[in-house]
């Protein structure tokens, strides 16, 4: 045992007891090996919270006005120190020393964590971090270099031959992952949210793909999407849009196609308009329009309405108003005197008013 008079002068090896430095200073309490004895009775031994206060000699970044590297070793941590001016009184900490824990910890005695957390693995296992490589093909030992905190956040860096990267990730499984070639793969548990206090800028001069197994909610204040080439939306499920403004649509061409049902419903007016030909088709089926509680009204500003058919039935309940001549075709040549001709039949509904002259051609 190393008495008090003498100059400590060397490197020395310690555990660390207690690393709460009220001062919030970096500083530890250390048991030195061949300079405290492992007792921690007051009357025969040394007790933890007697021990010198270790200063911590931090690498060479900063250094000052909470600029550098810090961070303080885990209470079970074996630790590299000297003492400043070979003084007892003055240890600094400056390395760890991870090992081979062969037996779990002891708070009874010296050199151990009194909190009996660390070593978590005791058994002869190293200290020294295994990377998984994050799913991959896990790096060479020699080609590793990692940054760990006790609650598994890390910044990892594999320079193996072929899969280099450098991944950033927490101690849930999420991660960052940065490839060689410039492309990033990101990995989140369910419910994750990201949050951008200021703006947001994503430039992607490749290929970019997006597969989501559940389901995804985006609320954004406003929103302008640009799409220089062509765009494909594939939706295996329904999907529901809502809408609370106005929506406007503005392409070079439209071509809509529904492998099933469609249906349009609006609160309020509906208008189709097209500076061409507008054109409501069915190749198979009816086309019918509808009007369940008001009238249905067409109307053209400077031609005619058409109505074209093989077949054609005009029903109304109550009142049918042709504003206009009704022709009707029922063969060849012109009668232009109607004076003579009688309407004996009227099939399929009643005509109450008929506000018109009624001029049958055939």
């Amino acid at each position: 045992m190393i008495t008090e008079g003498d100059g400590l002068f060397g490197i020395y090896r310690g555990v660390v007891e207690n690393n709460n430095d009220l001062n919030e200073a970096g500083r530890c309490q250390i048991r030195i090996l061949g300079i405290h004895p492992i007792s921690k009775d007051i009357t025969d031994g040394l007790p933890t919270e007697n021990l010198p206060w270790a200063e911590p000699a931090c690498p060479i970044f900063g250094g000052i006005s909470q600029v550098g590297i810090f961070g303080v070793p885990c209470q079970g941590a074996h630790v590299f120190l000297f003492f400043e001016s070979g003084n007892r009184t003055q240890p600094r900490y400056f390395a760890t020393a991870p090992g081979m824990p062969l037996e779990p910890p002891n708070g009874d005695l010296g050199f151990y964590d009194p909190d009996e957390i660390f070593p978590t693995e005791p058994g002869g296992q190293p200290d020294w971090y295994k990377s998984n490589g994050f799913g991959g093909t896990p790096p060479e030992y020699v080609d590793s270099f990692a940054i760990i905190d006790k609650s598994g956040n890390r910044i990892e860096f594999d320079s193996t031959d072929g899969q280099e990267k450098v991944i950033i990730g927490v101690g849930s499984g999420a991660a960052t992952i940065f490839h060689k070639d410039g492309s990033r793969e990101t990995h989140l548990a369910s419910g994750t949210e990201s949050v951008y206090t200021g703006g947001k800028v994503e430039v992607n001069s490749g290929d970019s793909k997006s597969v989501i197994s559940g389901s995804e909610t985006k609320t954004v204040g406003s929103s302008n999407e640009s799409v220089m080439g062509d765009k494909k939306k594939m939706i295996m499920g329904s999907q529901d849009t809502m809408i609370m403004g106005i929506l406007n649509q503005v392409t070079g061409g439209l071509s809509y196609q529904s492998k099933g049902d469609s249906k349009i419903m609006a609160a309020g007016d509906i208008d189709f308009i097209g500076d061409g030909n507008v054109q409501v088709k069915s190749n198979t089926w009816d086309v019918k329009i509808k009007a369940t509680a008001q009238n249905i009204k067409m109307q053209a500003l400077l031609g005619s309405v058409d109505g074209l058919s093989r077949s054609v039935s005009s029903m109304a309940t109550l009142n049918a108003s042709y504003g206009g001549l009704i022709l009707t075709s029922v063969g060849g040549g012109l009668i232009t005197d109607v004076s003579s001709i009688v309407l004996t039949k009227i099939s399929s509904s009643t005509i109450v008013m008929i506000s018109a002259p009624i001029i049958m051609i055939g």
